[in-house]
């Protein structure tokens, strides 16, 4: 059944196998981008009617065995749904999330972001070089409060 609802929406009332519809919200959400709304109701078991085509979107695997860093998945969030959180342990060859693609796609969910040494040390000088200035400037002033930095400093891969 397939009708109009009024201001440019229409209603279709139809049955599917449950099987048919895996995955296919997220489709929907992007065909309509985002205004669609679907709703499914159990209505009974059926018997079997063959064979439905195979996937259509390729997966995301990954590489590298670890846990899985924020950084890594929220740069990789373009390239489709993933199935795990921040600090989630990993295997090579893990299917980590579903690929906006028809195919697979190998993705390294362990690749932190990758920040230089010398440029945190630069900037610690440069905070203790403004904690010794604004301690001399207090010359025997009694310092209610003094910035407390700390600096941790994480080896990525």
């Amino acid at each position: 059944d397939m009708r109009s609802s009024g201001s440019g929406k229409t209603r279709i009332i139809f049955l599917a196998p449950s099987r048919a519809l895996i995955g296919y919200q997220n489709r929907f959400l992007t065909q309509t981008k985002g205004t669609g709304v679907i709703n499914r109701i159990f209505h009974d078991y059926g018997p079997y009617k063959g064979d439905i085509e195979g996937r259509r979107n390729g997966v995301l695997v990954s590489t590298e065995t670890g846990p899985a860093v924020a950084y890594a998945l929220f740069h990789l969030q373009d390239r489709g749904v993933m199935f795990l959180g921040p600090q989630t342990e990993v295997y090579e060859g893990m299917i980590v999330g579903e690929h906006n693609r028809e195919n697979d796609l190998g993705i390294n969910v362990l690749k932190g972001k990758n920040i230089n040494t010398k440029i945190i040390f630069s900037i610690m000088l440069l905070v203790l070089m403004f904690l010794k200035v604004r301690n001399t400037q207090t010359s025997g002033h009694q310092v209610l409060m003094k910035p407390l930095f700390l600096f941790r400093i994480n080896k990525c891969h």
